[in-house]
Order: C-alpha cells, then sequence, then structure tokens
C-alpha cells in the first residue's frame, strides 16, 4: 500500500535553519547578455519570446545609447502599440535580460516625412525581382495551381493617399 501523505511539514531538527528560497533572479536567470548585438538582435530576441510584437518593431528603427533604447516607430497604429505602458514593460524586461542592464525604452512616433524620406532610401525593385518576390507567396502559388494560371505582370503598388477609399 502507498503511505499515506503527512498531515503536516516534516519538522526541521534543532538547530539547522531551513533552506531559503531560491531568489527570482535565480529561477528566471537571462541568459548570456548579447549586448554587442545591438538593435536587430535585440530586435530578433523578442520576435523569439513575443511573436506578437514583432511586426511592430520590424518597421521600428532603434537605437541603443547607454542604457536607453530609442525607438523610432511609424506615427500611428505601429507607435500606439509600442507606446501602451504595458508593451513598454514588456519591453524594459525584455531589454534587461538581453542587454543584461536596466534599460529605459522610449518610443517616439515617425511623421509621414520621415517614414517617405526612409521608404526613398531603399532600393527600387526591378520587375523580375517585384514577380520572383511575388511568386515565393505561398498564397500566389496556390491560388496560380487552384486556378491552373500563370503570373501575367507584377505591377508596382501606389501608396495610399490620406483619404479611404469609398
Amino acid at each position: 500500500r502507498p503511505a499515506a501523505a503527512p498531515s503536516e511539514p516534516p519538522r526541521q531538527r534543532a538547530g539547522r535553519k531551513p533552506a531559503a528560497p531560491p531568489a527570482a533572479a535565480e529561477v528566471a536567470a537571462p541568459a548570456a547578455p548579447r549586448g554587442g548585438e545591438g538593435w536587430s538582435g535585440f530586435r530578433d530576441f523578442v520576435g523569439e519570446r513575443v511573436p506578437t510584437m514583432a511586426p511592430h518593431l520590424e518597421t521600428c528603427d532603434g537605437e541603443v545609447d547607454g542604457n536607453r533604447l530609442a525607438l523610432a516607430a511609424p506615427a500611428g497604429f505601429r507607435a500606439n502599440y509600442l507606446s501602451d505602458a504595458e508593451h513598454l514593460a514588456t519591453l524594459e524586461e525584455l531589454a534587461a535580460t538581453f542587454f543584461g542592464r536596466r534599460m529605459k525604452v522610449a518610443v517616439e512616433a515617425r511623421g509621414k516625412r520621415q517614414a517617405a524620406a526612409k521608404a526613398a532610401e531603399q532600393p527600387k525593385q526591378t520587375a523580375a525581382e517585384r514577380a520572383d518576390a511575388v511568386l515565393k507567396n505561398p498564397a500566389v502559388r496556390a491560388a496560380m495551381d487552384i486556378l491552373d494560371g500563370e503570373l501575367a505582370e507584377v505591377r508596382e503598388r501606389k501608396p495610399r493617399s490620406g483619404g479611404r477609399r469609398p
């Protein structure tokens, strides 16, 4: 027969102190700091830990300066999401783990001019590069297979104007 579970925890012998529980830092010991990897390393680290935050960080520029991490996010939804107090707290915790020191995270909204300037810096894709990128998309491949279709033309997407479509 299995032994009955004791109703009281076992008593300590006289003269011995109970072992102290491990400190919170020991329980959730951070991985070795990878501070040399900078912004791109941190962005990837967050993507592994909090996948829902990754698309928001992909649109940001980040700069590490001492104990400060400055994020420049596109104005609107992305900047609002990252500026949320709960999300900032999560980013600061992850930054402390990643960089091995306490970090202050600041989010600044990039205006449309800054976003347009950044887009202008990006090299334009050729028609062949756009077609190749479209053909690598699994949804496009599936549609082409189902409909027995072929790619005729890939047009560059025009930026939306400020207003909504009717």
